[in-house]
């Protein structure tokens, strides 16, 4: 607009130099300027709103199939503790006295070596757990000596059952005498071990124990009497596989949440859902009986509070591993729809959050059969909520702001201004729309339509489906007069307030799907209608 007054000022700057310079032949007296109307054509806003743009904050929670139809999904769930973390193994300790015999001490003492072979099965301290067996990822095997025998030699300690890689699991504890009593110490890693409990008496918790002690002659008096305390400890134990009972145990998650974005909008309006998915999906490795469920599964919201779900899956399905499967995550699912519970109805008065809590129970019937676990074997609870973007919409008011900037003269020049919007929508939905003028203070001072909510047009063409497949396009001209027009001037920004409904032709609320195609794209310019008279 600038750019105009510039070439119009100077083209009168040359007529009156024309004018003060002229010879006779050019006098210009009595000769008139004819009077002449100049249009101004000034593009003011071009806007393009998307789905995404109807709610920005959940953009992250929206998913597309290959056709581009809009999910909302909503994720949450609950894990256990790992087997490693819930079932410690506690540390054991064995004791073991080895006493001469007569005959034994009378060799010793007239100086010939002797060997003591002894086998003995101790007892596992596991508190109410059984172990049939483990596989050891870490341990410390450590055994210490207290001797009155007066003399040297070593002590062989052999864990019976335990193997790694075809070789038993051995301490050697080599001692000399100097005085009483004699004391010695060693340890071994019991890393990588399979230690098995289950040859003995009972089959579980029991471990067999071999002895060896090698004792050299001596010329010093030896007696029956003499013995020797072993003590063994195991610390540190860690398993990779565990194997036997690990008794009853419970795992409660605490109280979670999951935010429904766009039920929790800003955006005022409705969406009426003609689907909604509750997906529970259960995976386990832990091989023993185990019972899942909800203590807890509501919606919540400011207005209606908590409100329970009905027909909730009570227990959850959940597999379990077998002694062919250890290791495995075995799943298994369930789904809460519209046709088995009231998670539509729920969802369509519009929940903040889904509000959880869950409690697993493992053998909760006790030792009814043996378990398996490895380590990192444990319960997980996954949670999606499913909303596919397909039902109805109304109420709904979408605010687009646009900055603008145009220079309009303020004397008599300005005899009307006409704007023009040019409205394409590629949204299953009618259009209402008012634009608001505001200035650069923020105060609103001129709207485009005289009606609030104007019907700017009808939606896109949709299939039968409820897809829109052909935008419908609308040029919609507006005439300012000159006290109008004038205002112009103020504009600093307009604001675009859009009311999208899925009405039909007769008012009803047709089924529609939103993709990510769908866009509405405004167009909005002004033309200034200048009179200018200039007579010399």
């Amino acid at each position: 607009m600038k750019n105009f007054w510039s070439k119009f000022l100077l083209i009168l700057l040359m007529v009156e130099l024309l004018y003060a310079c002229k010879p006779e032949e050019f006098d210009t007296d009595g000769i008139k300027i004819k009077e002449f109307n100049p249009e101004y054509a000034i593009p003011l806003v071009h806007s393009k709103i998307t789905v995404d743009d109807v709610n920005e904050d959940c953009v992250d929670y929206r998913v597309f199939d290959k056709n581009g139809f809009i999910r909302h999904i909503y994720l949450g769930g609950f894990k256990t503790e790992t087997a490693e973390e819930a079932i410690k193994l506690s540390d054991q300790t064995f004791q073991q006295t080895i006493t001469l015999t007569d005959n034994q001490a009378a060799a010793l003492s007239s100086g010939t070596d002797q060997s003591i072979f002894l086998q003995s099965i101790h007892n596992i301290n596991a508190g109410n757990m059984e172990w049939d067996s483990l596989f050891l990822k870490g341990g410390k095997f450590t055994a210490s000596i207290n001797s009155q025998i007066k003399t040297g030699g070593e002590l062989k300690i052999t864990i019976v059952d335990a193997q790694k890689n075809g070789n038993k699991l051995v301490l050697n504890i080599p001692f000399s005498f100097s005085s009483l009593p004699v004391q010695a110490n060693a340890s071994v890693s019991m890393d990588g071990f399979h230690v098995d409990f289950s040859n003995a008496i009972k089959g579980f918790n029991e471990v067999n124990i071999s002895y060896e002690l090698n004792l050299k002659g001596t010329s010093q008096t030896i007696t029956s009497r003499e013995s020797m305390q072993v003590s063994i400890d195991w610390t540190e134990l860690k398993f990779k596989r565990f194997f036997g009972y690990a008794g009853p145990m419970n795992f409660s998650s605490k109280e979670d949440t999951m935010s429904l974005c766009i039920l929790d909008s800003k955006i005022i309006g409705e969406y009426h859902f003609d689907y909604a998915f509750l997906k529970i999906k259960t995976s386990n490795s832990f091989g023993a009986p185990i019972t899942a469920r909800f203590n807890k599964l509501v919606t919540f919201s400011n207005q209606n509070g908590e409100r329970m779900l009905t027909n909730v899956p009570n227990p959850l399905p959940v597999r379990s591993p077998d002694l062919n499967q250890v290791g495995q995550v075995l799943t298994d699912s369930a789904t809460m729809d519209r046709d088995n519970s009231n998670l539509k109805t729920e969802i369509n008065n519009k929940p903040k959050k889904l509000i959880y809590q869950c409690g697993v129970d493992l053998n909760p019937s006790g030792r009814k059969t043996r378990n398996n676990f490895e380590d990192n074997s444990c319960f997980k609870l996954d949670l999606v909520v499913d909303l596919p973007m397909e039902g109805f919409g109304r109420d709904f008011i979408i605010d687009e702001e646009e900055p603008v900037s145009i220079d309009v003269p303020d004397d008599n020049t300005v005899e009307s201004a006409m704007m023009r919007i040019i409205a394409i929508n590629g949204l299953p939905v009618e259009l209402s729309m008012q634009v608001y003028m505001v200035d650069s203070f923020g105060a609103i001072f001129d709207s485009i339509f005289v009606e609030q909510d104007y019907k700017l047009l009808e939606s896109a063409m949709i299939d039968n489906s409820g897809r829109a497949v052909e935008p419908i396009k609308k040029t919609t001209e507006i005439i300012f007069p000159a006290d109008r027009a004038k205002r112009l001037s103020r504009l600093s920004k307009v604001l675009i307030r859009a009311r999208p409904n899925s009405f039909n032709s007769g008012g009803n609320f047709p089924t529609i799907l939103l993709f990510d195609t769908d866009f509405l794209e405004i167009y909005i310019g002004v033309k200034l209608n200048l009179k200018i008279e200039h007579e010399e």
